[in-house]
């Protein structure tokens, strides 16, 4: 069957949002108007956060009004930094939260490989208007540990990104592809936290500095990598 295309996708109604391509602002401001937490949530758009402080009675945080340029403090018992992996860290390591002294150690990616073909038109799998994407694993063998990688395969990979929203952008994509549809698979490889990789926060200026390494992978598993693709 055809995996839903999530930015394109019928919602079941109007309180979910599409999976897939998530943003919590959007997720936010749609539970406010259609009356989420008994319509007690308020959204403050086009503010930048610049700090959280402690308080007695719980959290305040400054936040920057980036048309107007004044700057606002809110509190509240809790608060929940939810701004990426690089800038929740910035954000709490200006803030002066160190909880445990590990907040920006170790930050780690994991290894990507993947190879892109084309889909023509004359294939039974050519349809520039609907998508498919599975989720697969190497099979384990008896004796032998599973290669530590999954495996996702697109069959018309534009259409899950969410640049393509827009309907004209879209149409132009498809016109501009012609005979063919893209498509792609990637093995996502497991990786574990590199200790000597870290982000810290430039004296002075508050901005980010990031030094991470590639995570090694083993000849042996570029070769079953390879193996893969071939097959």
């Amino acid at each position: 069957m055809d995996a839903p295309v999530s930015a394109r996708q019928n919602l079941v109604d109007s309180n979910t949002a599409a999976s897939g391509v998530f943003s919590t602002a959007d997720l936010l401001m749609e539970s406010s108007l259609t009356g989420g937490r008994g319509g007690r949530l308020q959204i403050n758009l086009n503010h930048m956060v610049e700090g959280v402080a402690e308080t007695a009675t719980g959290k305040a945080v400054q936040a920057r009004d980036l048309k107007t340029g004044e700057v606002r403090t809110y509190v509240a018992k809790y608060a929940v930094l939810a701004a990426g992996t690089l800038e929740s860290a910035r954000l709490a390591l200006r803030s002066g939260l160190q909880p445990n002294a590990l907040i920006g150690k170790g930050l780690t990616d994991h290894p990507v490989h993947f190879s892109h073909f084309k889909i023509p038109r004359k294939s039974e799998f050519y349809d520039p208007f609907t998508s498919a994407k599975t989720l697969s694993q190497p099979r384990e063998r008896e004796g032998q540990v599973r290669s530590p990688y999954n495996i996702l395969l697109e069959i018309n990979a534009d259409l899950n990104q969410g640049r393509y929203l827009d309907d004209k952008i879209l149409d132009e994509l498809i016109e501009s592809r012609g005979e063919w549809v893209l498509g792609e698979i990637v093995f996502l490889l497991n990786a574990e936290l590199q200790e000597e990789n870290f982000l810290q926060i430039a004296p002075g200026d508050q901005h980010v500095q990031v030094s991470a390494r590639r995570v090694p992978v083993s000849q042996q598993l570029e070769a079953d990598l390879k193996r893969s693709r071939k097959r």
